[in-house]
């Protein structure tokens, strides 16, 4: 009898998959985004350097000029935003109430299982209260 060929210790080879590609940014972000973080560092750290320079011009200034191109990043990130929106799911279908067996296409009367009266009201989680004996049960 012959012998199989030895099988070898480390398992099957491994599966290889492509990676799905990376969300692509919008570029409207990502300068928005830029805008806010040299805002920021105009309104941190050129106001005291402003202070400390003295004549080149007024902490004031720099710090309304910073805080201006936060302000302009952060609307150009909001616009972006609100234009580029996914669209909404569309709703689900409306379902039409139970019909008799015949298919006649008129509403299922409902009838008490204790006694067979008409029930007096269903609300909303779909309770029905029985109009003679005040039995409460769950319409389908």
């Amino acid at each position: 009898m012959a012998t199989p060929p030895p099988q070898s210790p480390a398992g099957p080879p491994p599966q290889w998959y492509t990676p799905s590609p990376a969300p692509r940014q919008n570029p409207a972000n990502i300068i928005g985004f830029a805008l806010i973080a040299i805002g920021f560092i105009v309104f941190i750290v050129g106001s005291p350097i402003a202070a400390v320079a003295g004549g080149f011009a007024e902490p004031i200034i720099i710090a309304m000029l910073g805080f201006g191109i936060i302000i302009a990043g952060g609307i150009l990130v909001g616009v972006e935003g609100m234009t580029h929106r996914k669209p909404l799911p569309p709703p689900p279908p409306i379902q039409r109430p139970p019909t008799a067996p015949g298919g006649e296409g008129r509403p299922l009367e409902l009838a008490c299982p204790n006694c067979g009266a008409a029930p007096r009201s269903i609300d909303r989680f779909g309770v029905a209260t029985c109009e003679y004996c005040g039995t409460r049960f769950l319409v389908r």
